[in-house]
């Protein structure tokens, strides 16, 4: 290959242990695909206008074997910037959701491996439903206090004392 003055090896086929084709420059596909595997089953693809990453055949897996690093996934903040969506944290165990979550009407959270405790809207009503063994606990190091959206206060609870109903 040339890049345009200087002679440099873009593609270097090694036949040693079954053949392996290595990429030393830029591979540039245009609006088209990449296909991979014997049946097409996984692409890589652009149209001209939307990119797509498709799997034809078993589990679509993403791994990180570098110790307690990330995976993050960015994405346009409104403004021509990015921002950070989501994290699945290698060093610390956690996924983390660094914008506002929406769960749509007749959806749920659920929480523990039997679906214990649910939260979850139906489009008329809210619901937190502990369905498995033992007792729903709300903690808390200070009074707890119902309130309705205007900020009106139907009950607090104080810690270590009276129970106030509005």
């Amino acid at each position: 290959g040339n890049d345009g003055g200087s002679a440099i090896t873009a593609l270097t086929l090694d036949m040693s242990d079954g053949g392996t084709a290595i990429f030393n420059h830029d591979i540039k596909v245009g609006d088209a695909g990449v296909f991979i595997g014997a049946a097409n089953d996984l692409r890589l693809e652009h149209d001209g206008t939307d990119s797509f990453v498709t799997n034809y055949t078993g589990d679509l897996k993403f791994t990180q074997i570098v110790d307690d690093k990330d995976i993050t996934f960015d994405c346009d903040d409104g403004s021509g910037g990015t921002e950070r969506y989501i994290t699945i944290d290698g060093s610390t165990k956690y996924i983390q959701f660094d914008q506002h979550t929406k769960v749509t009407d007749g959806n749920r959270i659920d929480f523990g491996d039997s679906s214990d405790l649910q939260i979850y809207h139906d489009g008329s009503n809210s619901y937190i439903a502990e369905g498995g063994t033992g007792r729903l606990n709300i903690e808390s190091n200070s009074s707890i206090q119902f309130q309705t959206g205007g900020g009106e206060v139907l009950a607090k609870f104080n810690n270590n004392g009276a129970i106030d109903l509005y």
